[in-house]
């Protein structure tokens, strides 16, 4: 999954990225990617705000 760095803070990204749940940014590359943590963090938070 990636994402588009241009809506995010600087400090957003930085936050994802020490907490692991985002890839490092490399070279020129403006894409993250979703760490395994990162993607089970994201659909238990998707669970419980969006399931009915």
């Amino acid at each position: 999954m990636a994402a588009n760095g241009k809506e995010l803070t600087l400090a957003l990204w930085m936050s994802f990225f020490e907490n692991g749940y985002i890839s490092g940014p490399k070279g020129k590359n403006e894409s993250v990617y979703l760490t395994l943590e990162g993607m089970q963090l994201a659909k238990q938070l998707a669970a419980k705000h969006f399931s009915s």
